[in-house]
């Protein structure tokens, strides 16, 4: 057959798609002209192997810690993607206890869920992550540039600029190129008020121009309460009363809105048996679901009232196979 005819059958043949299916013993020489000719072939490698459809998902020092707080993760996520076409800050609130684990939250925030929303959205989970030190909350009669000194020499320090001026940091966060993603983690102190000091921080972050891209600085502000010094096992006995930093907080919520989009969200409290069954189901999924669950119930024990996460941390850490592959994010 000549070239020129050859080249005709090449030609007519390209758009065609074959149902050729090829084992994995198959001899591929040639596999490339036969693509060309015949579009894409399907390997046949035989049924998905059981075990390896069943993995769970990857371990992370975190894991633990997505035994509970569905309720906040679903509000993120809903401002998230009403904020995605915005060029204005959004700030998040998360405040609770410390027995409630709030820097384990905001870790999980940062390396897992934060970054998988963006994907969702925009279709990359690059984030520059930044650690922002939290000013004291200042005397009563301090300026707000007094009170926000501390927090804004961190912020120029962590974004690398030599001036924390409103066109300064809008100009950095572009230059990132990605979300940027600002934490800050308060422990209140007690008889010192923190409500001036989050409104000058919240004012500032009002002023910064608009940033050069949709949704690129999220801020979050975690808020530990003070330890009134109740006794270890008082705190598991008995719900305290309303925090006074979480009724100041909620003041804040939808705070400047024209200029952010400030989110306080609901305080992060003991978690249940059904949240971490949950869990045990759909994040954890071990081999054996069955003895993982009792395991379970037995901690919560026979009233199954819900649990401060400092008093299931190891358990739930005893629960995640120490073999299992690192998280890719870490």
């Amino acid at each position: 057959m000549s070239s020129t005819k050859a080249r005709a059958r090449s030609q007519a043949g390209a758009g065609k798609t074959s149902n050729t299916r090829l084992e994995d013993n198959a001899n591929l020489e040639g596999v490339g002209s036969i693509g060309e000719n015949y579009g894409t072939i399907i390997v046949n490698r035989g049924p998905p192997n059981e075990t390896q459809s069943q993995q769970p998902l990857a371990h992370s020092v975190a894991l633990k810690y997505r035994a509970d707080r569905d309720e906040q993760e679903r509000l993120i996520r809903q401002h998230l993607t009403n904020h995605r076409a915005s060029r204005r800050p959004i700030v998040f609130f998360i405040h609770g206890e410390e027995s409630q684990h709030v820097d384990g939250f905001v870790q999980r925030l940062g390396l897992e869920m934060i970054r998988r929303h963006l994907r969702a959205i925009n279709g990359t989970d690059q984030v520059e992550w930044k650690n922002v030190s939290w000013p004291r909350g200042g005397g009563r009669t301090a300026e707000d540039a007094e009170r926000i000194a501390v927090y804004k020499d961190s912020l120029t320090g962590e974004l690398e600029i030599m001036n924390g001026s409103a066109a300064a940091i809008a100009e950095r966060i572009a230059l990132y190129r990605r979300p940027v993603v600002l934490s800050s983690v308060h422990r209140q102190v007690v008889d010192e008020d923190d409500e001036p000091t989050v409104r000058a921080v919240l004012e500032m972050w009002a002023s910064l121009p608009d940033l050069r891209t949709e949704l690129s600085l999220i801020i979050i502000v975690a808020m530990i309460y003070a330890d009134l010094g109740r006794g270890f096992m008082s705190r598991f006995l008995s719900r305290p009363k309303t925090s006074t930093l979480a009724l100041k907080l909620a003041k804040f919520d939808g705070y400047r809105p024209n200029q952010l989009k400030a989110v306080v969200l609901p305080e992060l409290s003991d978690v249940s048996l059904e949240e971490v069954e949950h869990w045990v189901r759909n994040v954890l999924r071990p081999p054996d679901i069955e003895d993982a669950l009792r395991r379970v119930r037995e901690v919560f024990g026979a009233k199954r009232a819900p649990l401060p996460m400092v008093a299931l941390e190891k358990h739930l850490e005893a629960l995640a196979p120490t073999d299992r592959p690192r998280l890719r994010l870490q």
